[in-house]
């Protein structure tokens, strides 16, 4: 009897042990930092927010352009888009970020962003990361590949991914194609060039002080993210 014991015993410890490790593993697993979202916490208060003015300096001066110029464009580094996505996105856009979501941050790589933020709903704890490139193949029409998105390390479903993309689309009343490529990877196509800015210009996001604002170039470098563009003055109409 004591023989069945003693085995039911290390049974019962052995599963217990499996138990452990495999939910000490899915923890790290979905509690992964990405590099780049590590070094996050060597940033200085006062750094962050001197990165955070500048943003907000840099996208005045531009917003300034767009209302005079014809042409307009803004540089931005891996710095000051942190700054603000640290300090300034909750108060300069508020409801951007998901509720249980915190800290996000950007890397930019040649052609390729990086993004990751802490995601802590109730039951759980991780870290939500995504790669994607984005390109301007001609004025008005915006690509952009998802490459991955991973909580940690375990990828998320890519049909998951499109019907959440899918209903936020069609929720702003935003004009979008999504498909998978051959590469596994998911392709957003925009086309805003048949927008009629003039009949809807009240939600048109396109729209700046009477202005029809397209985007013409878009260049990602390491640290770095150029964008150009062109200022149309349009006439509208209020009711």
């Amino acid at each position: 009897m004591n023989r069945f014991l003693k085995i039911g015993a290390i049974v019962v410890i052995a599963i217990g042990a499996i138990c452990f490790i495999i939910r000490f593993s899915y923890h790290k697993a979905i509690t992964y930092y990405p590099e780049f979202y590590r070094e996050r916490i060597d940033i200085s208060d006062d750094k962050l927010e001197q990165n955070a003015k500048d943003f907000v300096f840099s996208s005045g001066r531009m917003l300034n352009d767009i209302r005079r110029k014809k042409e307009w464009s803004a540089t931005y580094t891996e710095d000051q888009i942190n700054g603000w996505l640290e300090r300034r996105i909750q108060q300069d856009l508020p409801g951007l970020i998901p509720i249980g979501a915190y800290y996000p941050r950007v890397h930019l790589e040649q052609d390729r962003i990086n993004f990751a933020m802490e995601f802590c709903p109730e039951d759980f704890e991780s870290i939500f990361w995504a790669q994607v490139r984005f390109t301007v193949p001609e004025p008005g029409v915006y690509h952009l590949i998802i490459e991955q998105v991973k909580l940690g390390v375990i990828p998320i479903s890519r049909g998951i991914i499109k019907n959440e993309l899918k209903k936020y689309f069609d929720s702003a009343n935003i004009p979008c194609e999504i498909q998978a490529t051959e590469k596994g990877e998911i392709e957003l196509v925009m086309d805003w060039r048949d927008i009629d800015s003039v009949n809807d210009w009240k939600t048109d996001p396109l729209i700046y002080h009477s202005r029809k604002v397209t985007l013409t170039e878009v260049k990602i470098l390491p640290g770095e993210l150029k964008l150009a563009g062109t200022a149309k003055k349009v006439v509208v109409e209020e009711d």
